[in-house]
């Protein structure tokens, strides 16, 4: 099954993607290569070493965007499930890609945005 994460807000969201389903993804986290010099006093030889650290990767949505696709390991990510909470952020889930049918959670239709009316603005227009 696939997620859909939908930003609600008109701000950018910046998600850390901070579980370890991720780290193993390869989209999920950036490695990082740290080369350190070491100094022998006692013989003055340098010597360099060299780790590689991986960080947490980020998903970021825009004001309104919507990213389909994403695994639904992501709604274990703690700063994913802190913004839905906070309602910032919508997931849908996708019952199968193959048909195309999605279906939206009783969360996400409770939440969505009426559509705006423009009667008044042509009335107004007609008038003039």
């Amino acid at each position: 099954m696939t997620v859909t994460l939908i930003n609600k807000s008109a701000r950018r969201q910046l998600l850390e993607l901070r579980h370890p389903t991720f780290y193993r993804a390869v989209w999920g986290y950036h490695v990082q290569t740290v080369r350190t010099s070491e100094l022998n006093p006692k013989t003055g030889n340098r010597r360099t070493l060299e780790t590689k650290k991986k960080s947490p990767g980020t998903l970021t949505l825009l004001g309104g965007q919507r990213i389909v696709g994403l695994p639904d390991d992501i709604m274990l990510c703690p700063d994913v499930e802190k913004k839905r909470r906070a309602g910032l952020i919508l997931i849908a889930f996708d019952a199968s890609a193959e048909t195309g049918l999605a279906t939206a959670s009783s969360e996400t239709t409770a939440h969505a945005a009426p559509e705006a009316s423009t009667t008044k603005r042509r009335k107004a227009s007609d008038n003039a």
